[in-house]
């Protein structure tokens, strides 16, 4: 091969990281980018148009082109088949992290590349920073027994880090290959001693102990208000270094004992990509074979594995069986569409003592406190220790009215996990029409001030109805803006129903305060859309799915069938006895003839029958898109 001779390289998969390597691969005048493959047959023509290279469907096309070359930027479970293709047909291949989430995978590609002499290499971009090249350097002339301890934190806005092993084995990958880079550990040096989740926040928290004594911390972090940003701290016993990158820029610093840093000099222009995609050409070009790097991916994988199952076990533990306690149907508010109409009756001690002996034994691990107004029980913190002491965690669903500085205090103090706040307007004129009292906006904004000063975690209960479904997004905006500790919304639809099948409920009495689903369907999307945008969680219960597109997954009862889990309620009949309500599997209401020929309605809970009793079932409408996506993010915990 004549060394001069541009490069025929062909890229599969065109997500992010594809686009990404298409416009590198453009800008280097040693590549002729001859073509690519998307799975999805209606962009190609799209693809086409805006890169001005050819777009198949299949992949295996692309062996027509004759390219020298290839990179593999598809999902992962994909990589060792395509690559297998590929190297059979003696082509040099560049592939997304990680290779495989299967040792055996990478071994067999290995070997592969050996026999048809080809290169396999990672793409692993941040290992060609000048900063990690630098931090590797710098190592070389060490001695490791000089480090005392490495730090390692990625922080991101994104991932739901806890409860996906699967997007935990995708954060960690980055960080063990740097760790391996860095110390050059070998595999059976590392165990893993301890991990840890810390928070509302999905923290986690990982020790690796080598049986040199070498100790390193991992952890991830959820962190709303940050862009992705890596973290290096490399601890000797005389100074410490710091290598910080947020994908934009890195620095580094070296500190010693008296504080005083020193800035390296990081000042050439940082392409992480660039850097790759030339060292590839280079190999190429110069039949560099080595397999050091592929190597070194395929133990990364083995160590992501080993922690991945073990935070699947923890997450298997940590599922939560829910459960809610109405302790009174007493109330010091009087809404207009409160769907547990006041009654004189709050349950004493002896009572709640007995659900929660019942709760324990169906395994319950969190209870919701409710009302009524919980916060006007007498009893609620001798409450909370009743449930505290079988080890269920608990959370309070309050009004906020009575959460003043000295309520806050003994919630501090108490074994209250949370507060779940109903807040549904921040505009005097629309909450009174809601409370039918101007005071209690006033109360409920002293209520959330005081929580976001606080170190209670807090959230937000909204309820949908007639008057504030148009003020929904502004009001988001208010709460993002003015208390920047909640971090989770539940939209609430209102229930029109009766409260126990005896009593009617406020909103079925003054059925013009329910919305409907076509006229507050743009307000909700424009509201989930913003929370998103901010990284807000959220979940929306009462709506139907065919109200809820592009947030599906978000509907609490769609999450609660596909995942059969079950519903437990302690409510307060009429009468003034505590009745314990289960219901397991499918929640489903009322379904429709047009509910039938929907594509959601295995996984839909349908329409509230009261809400067809006023407005009619004329609003429905069925969806033809396949239900497998949504089920999926469900089960993976999106």
């Amino acid at each position: 091969m004549q060394t001069n001779s541009k490069i025929k390289i062909a890229i599969i998969g065109l997500g992010n990281a594809g686009k990404q390597h298409i416009k590198t691969c453009i800008k280097n005048d040693k590549i002729d980018l001859i073509g690519c493959a998307i799975k999805s047959e209606n962009k190609t023509h799209e693809i086409e148009k805006e890169y001005g290279i050819l777009c198949v469907n299949d992949y295996k096309k692309i062996i027509n082109l004759n390219p020298e070359g290839i990179i593999i930027a598809t999902p992962t479970q994909t990589h060792p088949e395509i690559a297998n293709f590929f190297l059979n047909n003696s082509i040099n291949i560049l592939v997304e992290k990680p290779v495989s989430y299967n040792k055996i995978d990478i071994e067999k590609l290995i070997e592969l590349a050996k026999n048809k002499k080809k290169i396999l290499m990672p793409c692993h971009d941040l290992s060609k920073s000048n900063g990690i090249n630098f931090l590797i350097k710098y190592l070389e002339s060490c001695e490791r027994k000089q480090i005392i301890k490495i730090e390692i934190l990625r922080e991101e806005n994104e991932r739901n880090l806890i409860l996906d092993p699967e997007e935990i084995y995708n954060s960690l990958y980055h960080l063990i290959y740097l760790l391996l880079n860095i110390q050059n550990l070998n595999i059976s040096d590392i165990q893993i001693n301890n991990f840890s989740q810390a928070g509302q926040n999905n923290n986690l928290f990982i020790e690796l102990n080598s049986k040199e004594r070498i100790l390193a911390e991992i952890g991830l972090k959820k962190n709303f208000n940050s862009k992705n940003n890596i973290n290096i701290k490399i601890q000797f016993s005389d100074k410490v270094l710091n290598w910080n990158f947020n994908f934009l820029k890195e620095e580094i610093t070296i500190e010693d004992l008296a504080g005083n840093k020193i800035p390296i000099d990081t000042s050439e222009e940082i392409s992480q990509k660039e850097n790759l995609i030339e060292d590839f050409i280079n190999k190429i070009k110069t039949n560099n074979i080595d397999t050091k790097e592929i190597e070194q991916a395929m133990k990364t994988t083995e160590i992501c594995k080993n922690i991945s199952e073990k935070i699947e076990e923890m997450c298997k533990k940590e599922k939560r069986s829910i459960a809610y306690l109405q302790i009174t149907r007493k109330c010091n508010n009087n809404c207009v569409f409160c769907s547990n109409p006041k009654i004189n009756k709050e349950l004493s001690l002896e009572e709640i003592r007995e659900i929660v002996q019942q709760y324990k034994k169906d395994k319950i691990d969190e209870v919701f406190l409710t009302g009524g107004e919980p916060t006007t029980h007498p009893l609620l913190f001798e409450i909370v220790k009743i449930v505290a002491e079988k080890d269920i965690i608990v959370r309070l669903i309050t009004n906020g009215i009575n959460l003043d500085e000295k309520f806050i205090k003994k919630i501090e103090n108490s074994a209250i996990n949370s507060i779940n706040l109903s807040f549904h307007a921040h505009i005097e004129e629309v909450s009174e029409k809601l409370f039918g009292n101007k005071d209690v906006i006033a109360k409920q904004k002293n209520a959330l001030k005081l929580l976001n000063d606080s170190k209670v975690p807090f959230y937000i209960n909204t309820t949908i109805n007639s008057i504030n479904y148009k003020l929904l997004p502004e009001l988001m905006k208010f709460i993002n803006n003015n208390y920047n500790r909640v971090n989770h919304v539940v939209f609430n639809f209102l229930d029109p129903g009766t409260s126990d099948g005896i009593i009617k409920n406020n909103a079925n009495k003054n059925n013009w305060i329910v919305a409907k689903y076509s006229l507050m369907e743009a307000y909700l999307y424009e509201s989930l859309k913003f929370l998103k945008e901010k990284s807000i969680t959220f979940r929306v219960e009462r709506i139907p799915l065919c109200y809820l597109q592009e947030f599906e997954e978000y509907s609490t009862e769609t999450r609660k069938n596909v995942k059969k889990q079950s519903y437990t309620c302690a409510f307060i009949r009429a009468g003034g006895k505590s009745e314990i309500r289960k219901t397991i599997g499918n929640d489903v209401r009322t379904k429709e003839p047009v509910c039938q020929k929907c594509s959601y309605n295995q996984i839909c809970a349908g329409i509230q029958k009261e809400y067809i009793d006023i407005y009619g079932a004329q609003e429905l409408y069925p969806i033809f898109k396949d239900k497998t996506k949504i089920i999926t993010k469900i089960l993976k915990n999106e």
